[in-house]
């Protein structure tokens, strides 16, 4: 990634550490992150400046300790209610930082010993202002969230958290373990917001699903139960992947079966989670596992790099790894206790915020089947077009839309003109600039939904209308309905702005080759070779029209 991002540290000790770490990480992963640092102990004053500036860092974290924070506990005039009065004073002022700037608040790290009896106050404050926070962070996922320094030091302990001598001397609290972990909290959001996530989880099924093989020992001798050892970790692993598919992850099955054995399991064993209804696509054949996934990519339309493969066998751990670098491979530990915890504790999967497009994802690619079958019994594209009977609502952004939206450009690579990845933050600032609008198109057709699946996103520079961004999901890729996003966003564009000429870029990708030509198609002449490529039109010169083989509706 090229763009530097800042990351502002809000403080009341010695955070510097911290930054150094994540710096480090960053790099590991291909970002680049400069870290600033204000005043000590001025959070206030310092989030109240931010507010005004005209530079907003990417990501804004407060971070206080509880020692030095509002006179500092162990002062005989420290009270609860007023370090209570105090950070909500804080938090309302982080409600006043600009949309684009991401804010994380780290929680207050309880003592790790306390009086007999308790002392009213002091022993129970950090819980207590750890309450605000996460209520404060739970009302705003698209905005604010937790680093979970509570929990990080109740994992590590106080030997490798708390650092007694430069506390005490330097406001430096944490010892390297802790500041580690902490650095790695952080990366965690830094990979969500800023770098592409991964989309499929690829299962194999003996030994992974279950204990045994089925085609051996039957449905009745598999290991599968939510009580029994060993049968309860490949249970809890079968709960761990329901709750990931809730993300919107699709699940596939890659496995060298009986195909007919492994439906056994899924469709009649009582203690059996994934059900089939669950799967996106399947490859139960003996075919060697990276054909199966080359073909199951396919099949999806998605990169190899955003799959995820889970397999027990070291020889087909290795395969994949060696043919299909791009995929990520995770093999499931010997030792059968260790495998629950193990993908979800992969951090491939974490998501800052699930909407309800996430949890119907894999219906829509069950439905996609049906379109291929139906496409198969056509011999040419437009009566196949034709015969889906696709209707689309084409309309402005809303702010229930944000997260949609910024997820469309964290996630779109193929049919994508400019690869901007704007957040949930930028999407929100976009909402409130009077010189832009944005526009996303839902569809349907005979087969099912196709949700959410199209944005356009315009600016306008004086009497100049730019195309910013213009994607569409890769399963609806080929249906034309560009054609009726981008025709009906100048429509409604019109009712607002008044203007002649269109402006657009095309930045080259290693993925977005398909939409090469399409500024062309549209009508529009290049006017630069430069990276981006640059396009114009008149708008009395454009080439493209709403295809009438799609109703334009105002709802689905």
């Amino acid at each position: 990634m090229g763009t530097e991002l800042t990351i502002r540290f809000v403080r009341n000790y010695t955070a510097e550490p911290i930054g150094n770490a994540v710096q480090e990480a960053a790099q590991k992963l291909g970002l680049t992150v400069a870290t600033q640092y204000g005043d000590y102990d001025n959070v206030g004053a310092e989030i109240a400046a931010l507010a005004s500036s005209e530079t907003v860092p990417s990501m804004v974290i407060v971070t206080i300790d509880l020692d030095f924070f509002s006179g500092g506990i162990w002062s005989p005039k420290w009270e609860l209610s007023r370090v209570v009065e105090n950070l909500n004073e804080i938090l309302s002022l982080i409600d006043a930082l600009p949309a684009a700037a991401y804010v994380l608040l780290s929680t207050f790290i309880p003592p790790f010993r306390i009086s007999l009896p308790p002392q009213p106050g002091r022993d129970s404050a950090a819980s207590e202002l750890n309450a605000v926070l996460r209520e404060f962070t739970a009302r705003r996922p698209n905005r604010c969230g937790i680093i979970d320094f509570e929990r990080i030091a109740a994992r590590l302990g106080e030997a490798a958290t708390r650092d007694k001598r430069f506390g005490l001397m330097m406001k430096a609290p944490f010892r390297q373990p802790f500041v580690e972990a902490a650095a790695a909290e952080i990366m965690r959001v830094l990979k969500c917001r800023f770098l592409p996530p991964k989309k499929v989880l690829v299962l194999d099924c003996d030994n992974t699903l279950w204990g045994g093989v089925v085609g051996e020992c039957g449905v009745e001798g598999i290991e599968l139960d939510p009580y029994e050892y060993p049968g309860i970790a490949y249970y809890r692993v079968q709960s761990e992947i329901l709750s990931i598919a809730e993300r919107g992850i699709l699940i596939c099955l890659c496995s060298k079966n009986d195909e007919a054995a492994v439906w056994q399991v899924l469709e009649n064993h009582p203690e059996c989670l994934l059900r089939r209804d669950k799967l996106a696509g399947y490859r139960i054949n003996w075919a060697d596992k990276a054909t199966n996934l080359k073909e199951l990519a396919a099949e999806l339309n998605l990169s190899l790099d955003s799959m995820v493969l889970v397999d027990d066998n070291p020889a087909e751990c290795e395969l994949v790894r060696s043919q299909l670098p791009e995929v990520t491979v995770i093999q499931v530990p010997a030792k059968i206790y260790e495998y629950p915890g193990i993908i979800e504790g992969s951090g491939l999967f974490d998501r800052l915020s699930v909407n309800q497009e996430d949890k119907d994802r894999v219906h829509y690619y069950q439905a996609e089947k049906g379109r291929r079958e139906f496409q198969t019994r056509h011999v040419d594209v437009e009566g196949f077009l034709r015969g889906l009977e696709m209707r689309a609502v084409i309309r402005p952004v809303q702010t229930t839309d944000t997260s949609r939206v910024a997820q469309l450009c964290q996630r779109t690579n193929q049919f994508n003109l400019t690869s901007k990845r704007y957040t949930d933050s930028d999407v929100a600032a976009m909402l409130a600039d009077a010189n832009v609008k944005m526009f996303v198109l839902q569809a349907e057709d005979r087969f099912g939904s196709l949700g959410q699946s199209g944005l356009i996103i315009f600016r306008k520079i004086g009497d100049v209308v730019e195309v910013d961004t213009f994607l569409m999901s890769c399963r609806i890729i080929g249906r034309l309905l560009d054609r009726a996003l981008f025709c009906r966003g100048l429509e409604l564009l019109g009712q607002n702005w008044s203007f002649s000429e269109i402006r657009a870029d095309y930045l080259p990708t290693k993925k977005n080759s398909v939409v090469a030509g399409l500024w062309s198609e549209y009508g529009f002449a290049l006017v630069s070779r430069d990276n981006p490529e640059k396009f114009g039109c008149q708008v009395a010169e454009l080439k493209v029209s709403f295809p009438g083989i799609i109703q334009l509706a105002e709802h689905l």
